[in-house]
C-alpha cells in the first residue's frame, strides 16, 4: 500500500444462517448459531516418477486430482424445538433410507448488516456429529449444541449464491 491507500475493509462475522431442507423449515431461528467451524479442502496431487529421454528421474504431477473435505461444524444456543436432534433421530432409525438422512444444507455467513459475505453449500449433507454442553451451576455458561456435518462435496458460494469460480 502507497501512502494515503485506503486500507482494505476487516470483516468479523457475528451471524451465521444455517438452512437444512426438510429440518429448519420455520422451527429454528436462523441466527441462532454463535460458532461455525466451515470444511477445509484439500486436494490430492499425486506426483508420478518416471525415467526422462535421457534417463533421469523425472517428476510430474498428475492431472487426475482428488478433492476432499472436512466436516463443518456448528455451535448454537440451546434449540427448544430440538430441531438438530430430530435430524440424529432421523439419522439413528435404521428404517430411513439415506436419501432421508441426507439433507440441502446451506450456510451464510453474515455481514454486520446481515447480508451475506459467502455461503457454504452441500446439496447431500448428513449429520455426523451431535453433542451438548454440559451444566454447571458454578458458572454462567451457555448451553450450547454442536453439530458435525459431514458431504461428499461442499462448494463456497459468493455473495450472490453463485459458485466461485476460477480464474
Amino acid at each position: 500500500m502507497g501512502s494515503g491507500d485506503t486500507p482494505p475493509e476487516v470483516f468479523t462475522v457475528s451471524h451465521v444462517a444455517v438452512t437444512i431442507d426438510g429440518i429448519t423449515d420455520g422451527e429454528m431461528n436462523k441466527l441462532l448459531f454463535n460458532s461455525a467451524k466451515p470444511p477445509d479442502w484439500s486436494i490430492e496431487a499425486p506426483k508420478h516418477t518416471f525415467h526422462g529421454d535421457k534417463g533421469t528421474v523425472e517428476s510430474i504431477i498428475s492431472a487426475v486430482q482428488n478433492p476432499s473435505y472436512t466436516t463443518m461444524t456448528l455451535t448454537q444456543g440451546w434449540d427448544e424445538n430440538a430441531v438438530l436432534a430430530k435430524w440424529r433421530a432421523t439419522v439413528t432409525d435404521p428404517s430411513k433410507a439415506i436419501t432421508d438422512k441426507k439433507k440441502h444444507v446451506k450456510v451464510d455467513f453474515l455481514k454486520s448488516d446481515g447480508s451475506i459475505l459467502f455461503s457454504w453449500d452441500a446439496q447431500q449433507a448428513l449429520l455426523t456429529g451431535y453433542s451438548h454442553s454440559g451444566s454447571d451451576a458454578a458458572s454462567n455458561a451457555v448451553l450450547t449444541v454442536t453439530a458435525t456435518i459431514d458431504a461428499d462435496e461442499w462448494q463456497q458460494l459468493d455473495s450472490s449464491g453463485s459458485p466461485i469460480a476460477g480464474a
